[in-house]
């Protein structure tokens, strides 16, 4: 009886502190907007992404380790960058990249086992149908991770590219300015 309650009490303390919110944690974040869609993408401080800039025109990529909302400033390991200086804007599709790899895995497997099948003489299975089954998803796989791996936005007219800074202040009703002096 007493272990049920424990574990009952553990449990809510756990679901008030989720829903606490965390004051020390800052919510700073790389806003690109597409006018094309509704919903903005947001990278968050300390995630990596990769940019072209006026001065570096190649594709390099930035680990972000703070982003400073009143000069428009990305600070990375090798210095800073300054938002107004980016034009080009990558980002990973990370879904195409397991489609790739589960599509060449499927056709290495069924290559390896065909190869097998064959070997061992099953009726109805030849070279060629293993060749066609496993090097079509090897190529797809491929193709896939080369073309549509990245999604990549220029910076201008269409995409815009901000610093939001969406954490609280220190005094957020401004109740420390506040000096009321009570008539006696």
């Amino acid at each position: 009886m007493q272990l049920t309650y424990l574990y009952r009490t553990l449990l809510a303390l756990l679901f008030c502190s989720w829903l606490s919110p965390n004051i020390g944690s800052t919510q700073i974040m790389l806003y690109l907007e597409d006018m094309t869609k509704v919903d903005a993408i947001k990278i968050y401080q300390g995630s990596s992404v990769w940019l072209k800039t006026q001065e570096i025109p190649e594709w390099t990529k930035y680990k972000m380790e703070r982003l400073l909302d009143e000069s428009g400033v990305i600070v990375h390991p090798q210095g800073y960058i300054n938002i107004k200086d980016i034009t080009h804007i990558r980002l990973e599709r990370y879904w195409v990249t397991l489609l790739g790899n589960s599509l060449q895995t499927f056709g290495a497997a069924w290559g390896v086992y065909g190869l097998i099948a064959a070997a061992s003489g099953l009726q109805g299975v030849t070279l060629q149908s293993v060749a066609i089954g496993s090097l079509v998803p090897l190529a797809v796989g491929y193709i896939m991770k080369k073309i549509w791996k990245w999604k990549k936005y220029k910076i201008g007219k269409k995409n815009r590219l901000k610093i939001l800074d969406l954490s609280l202040p220190d005094d957020p009703y401004g109740e420390k300015e506040k000096k009321v002096k009570y008539m006696p």
